[in-house]
């Protein structure tokens, strides 16, 4: 907005958070927002390619990118691969 560092965004549970975005956006991917049930069964609907089960590596990612189609990847595969890769992708130039 005019006059502003940038548009403010709220990250959810599990740690609430607030950041300022300009030229820029945000993907939170996590596995207990979308989720399937089989009996008692709760699972997340990311998968692991590797494992072919539900990721749980972490339980929530959220990343900063130059665009959402970027931001959304770079989140999910933090999620799949898990905290030293994410750290990885944390640096990675956008």
């Amino acid at each position: 907005p005019p006059g502003e560092t940038g548009w403010p965004v709220r990250i959810a549970a599990p740690a609430s958070a607030t950041v300022r975005l300009r030229d820029a956006a945000l993907a939170t991917s996590a596995n207990s927002a979308s989720v399937v049930r089989y009996g008692d069964l709760v699972v997340g609907h990311v998968m692991d390619p590797e494992s072919g089960e539900p990721a749980r590596a972490l339980r929530q990612v959220t990343v900063v990118a130059r665009a959402g189609v970027e931001a959304d990847a770079l989140a999910t595969a933090a999620l799949v691969r898990g905290r030293r890769p994410a750290r990885a992708i944390a640096f990675f130039p956008v």
